[in-house]
């Protein structure tokens, strides 16, 4: 689909795209145009061609417009959750029907195409097999929060029959986690909001990896390193407060299991 039929909608009082417009028509090219219907504060619809859109956005400001344009996929959730982008229709749809569309056109996704943004400043390293990235999002209700009576949880654990008991599940989708990334003893690993630390400490124990584990709680990563002290993995385990976007650096292995809920 060319830029021309990417979007179409209501345009200005004369029938002419504003500058505002195109720049919206040419970040949904490049992503793809996905099936989403984009309204500005000045009323202006764009949207694909001959497509009914799934779900429609409202972007309330020309800087929230010019901040999504140059970083889509860490501007456009900052908005969301600012108020400052509102969305009528299902969230999911929308991410799902953006992936999709990234997808079909062959481009990268959003992540890696901004300029200045997390992937741009991160690399996974590994000349003697293939980069491994593992995100894994749920609704589990075991998700970790500050107030937790059992901090070294994970969400989402395995549950395998019945008379496995909760903290053998949790061990066992630790394991399964670190199968998927297939680590080996040396390696280097950066995890993505790590909660209490638990899955950094299992990763460094049983596969002999170092690990960077990010978390913007003060009192899990106080936890985590104190943790960490204890049980003699502070060589191997680097806990860090801040956000997961500042990561930096060369990587064998990225992983983030629950983060995108919160």
């Amino acid at each position: 689909m060319s830029s021309s039929d990417a979007a179409q909608g209501e345009r200005g009082a004369d029938g002419a795209r504003s500058f505002e417009g195109r720049l919206l028509e040419r970040m949904l090219t490049r992503l793809g145009n996905p099936e989403v219907e984009f309204t500005l504060w000045t009323g202006e619809r764009i949207a694909p061609a001959g497509v009914e859109p799934v779900c429609r956005v409202r972007i309330g400001s020309r800087t929230t417009l010019l901040a999504i344009v140059a970083d889509p996929a860490v501007r456009f959730p900052d908005a969301y959750c600012d108020g400052r982008v509102e969305i009528e229709g299902d969230l999911v749809r929308l991410l799902e029907r953006v992936y999709l569309a990234g997808e079909r056109a062959r481009l990268p996704r959003p992540s890696a195409a901004c300029s200045g943004g997390f992937a741009a400043r991160t690399s996974i390293r590994s000349p003697a097999r293939a980069p491994t990235s593992i995100i894994i999002t749920t609704s589990a209700t075991h998700s970790t929060n500050c107030g937790s009576a059992r901090p070294w949880r994970i969400p989402a654990p395995i549950t395998p029959p019945s008379e496995t008991s909760l903290d053998q599940a949790q061990i066992a989708k630790m394991h399964h986690v670190c199968r998927k990334m297939r680590l080996r003893a040396g390696e280097h690993v950066v995890e993505a909001g790590c909660g209490w630390g638990a899955l950094a400490l299992h990763m460094a124990r049983h596969y002999g990896v170092k690990v960077r584990a990010f978390n913007i709680s003060k009192e899990q990563v106080a936890y985590a390193r104190e943790r960490a002290e204890r049980e003699g993995l502070a060589g191997q385990v680097e806990y860090v407060q801040d956000d997961y976007r500042n990561i930096c650096g060369r990587y064998d292995a990225f992983v983030s299991v629950g983060m995108l809920e919160h």
